[in-house]
């Protein structure tokens, strides 16, 4: 079957789903896969900038909320494309498997109000609770920028860089991976709704959404 054309719209929010393989736990909580996740997010925002407004993990898959900036309608499909494709190297070198780490490409939506924006928000947010993984959502330990949109915590990873690494390799050189190793931040938006607001205002209106949800579930 034939790929769906995507049309990105300048200004437009969109709401993305990446889903592993089989549903397979390739996303379980831990420290080597959240540090993954949180770089090859930074790494493709950074090369392609695009308004990442969430990023969560659950078990199985992860969801994001983005929109397209002004003079940055040529990023969407790249960023996608890095992400997806930096996340299966580093992670099937951690598990120590080979082959398909996706069950395909990311499915993404247009978020056509406001109101589905803040619902989406607060959906990926307590997406395990929904699940039954967790009572509240600051108890998971997967990858979120939930304490990112909460309390205004910096999300500051590190990485190795492989291909500095090999080339050095190449030279006939032993070289200790950490001396290839950086720092980038997964740079986070307010909503488009919520630009007015002072940062403050903006987190409390998270926790409230949180909070929401946690009591729905």
């Amino acid at each position: 079957m034939a790929r769906r054309i995507r049309i990105w719209k300048e200004g437009g929010l969109y709401h993305g789903t990446l889903e592993c393989i089989d549903r397979m736990f390739l996303l379980k909580p831990c420290a080597a896969v959240n540090n993954t996740i949180g770089a090859c997010l930074g790494r493709a925002q950074r090369k392609f900038p695009i308004r990442l407004h969430s990023a969560t993990t659950n078990i199985n898959h992860l969801e994001l909320v983005f929109s397209v900036g002004k003079g940055q309608l040529q990023n969407v499909s790249a960023f996608l494309q890095l992400f997806a494709g930096l996340v299966p190297k580093e992670l099937n070198r951690h598990y120590q498997r080979e082959g398909h780490f996706w069950s395909g490409r990311a499915r993404v939506e247009e978020i056509i109000s406001d109101t589905q924006a803040e619902k989406l928000l607060g959906y990926g947010a307590c997406n395990t609770v929904k699940d039954g993984l967790v009572e509240k959502a600051h108890h998971w330990k997967g990858f979120s920028t939930n304490e990112a949109l909460a309390r205004g915590k910096r999300l500051i990873v590190s990485y190795i860089d492989r291909t500095l690494w090999w080339k050095k390799r190449l030279k006939g050189r032993t070289v200790d991976p950490s001396e290839y190793t950086f720092r980038v931040e997964v740079k986070l938006f307010p909503l488009p709704s919520w630009r007015h607001y002072p940062v403050h205002k903006r987190q409390a209106m998270f926790r409230r959404t949180i909070k929401d949800w946690e009591q729905a579930a």
